[in-house]
């Protein structure tokens, strides 16, 4: 979706040093199929911290914020 329908995304270079880490790795981890900058888009529009999937999601991966 994201080749053929653009969506705005930060620059890299806007974002904390570890976040851009951690961006970078999970893009890694499911072989590129999603830009860092797409990761990034797909991780704030999830719903908040109170809905289990997203909580189970970030502390199984050791997410942490900027």
């Amino acid at each position: 979706m994201r080749n053929t329908r653009p969506f705005p995304a930060p620059a890299l270079d806007e974002l904390p040093a570890s976040l851009r880490e951690q961006l970078h790795a999970y893009s890694r981890l499911i072989d590129g199929r999603l830009p860092p900058e797409a990761v990034y888009v797909y991780v704030i529009s999830r719903p908040g911290p109170t809905d289990c999937y997203c909580c189970a999601w970030k502390s199984s991966t050791r997410w942490t914020s900027p």
